[in-house]
């Protein structure tokens, strides 16, 4: 009866090895690679200054160049190194990263966004109109 036990307790081992418990498990097919912009969604003030980061998955394996821009062009604008300067105007903006690989391959140019909301800067010298203050409301 003891080596019936070993027997049935060294099956489940046999079995797994066969099904590749040897640490070599069938690994999955990448996905398309991609870069997304890092802070996002983010909500700025007008003429405030934000850096961002492009993040590649999986990281490009050859040389090439990042280049960064604002749409619209109205929406402020981007260094070389990812730091933003938001537009006057308050409005919805993105700022995208692209890499274009220096080799060119079909699909080789990634783009990625971030969404950028730029509010107006409160005035902190800005006063009540004394006339609309001190309005009685049922004169309206």
């Amino acid at each position: 009866m003891v080596w019936l036990n070993r027997i049935v307790l060294a099956l489940p081992c046999v079995v797994l090895s066969l099904a590749g418990c040897s640490g070599e498990f069938p690994v999955s097919k990448p996905s398309s690679p991609y870069v997304s912009v890092i802070p996002s969604p983010i909500t700025v003030a007008a003429g405030s200054i934000t850096a961002f980061a492009a993040v590649f998955e999986p990281v490009p394996t050859g040389p090439g160049s990042l280049t960064w821009s604002v749409t619209p062009e109205s929406g402020g604008t981007v260094t070389n190194g990812g730091v933003y300067t938001a537009s006057g105007i308050a409005g919805n903006y993105a700022v995208v990263a692209t890499w274009t690989p220096a080799v060119p391959s079909p699909g080789g140019i990634l783009s990625g966004s971030a969404a950028v909301e730029v509010i107006p800067v409160a005035q902190a010298d800005a006063a009540l109109n004394p006339n609309l203050a001190n309005m009685d409301v049922t004169e309206c």
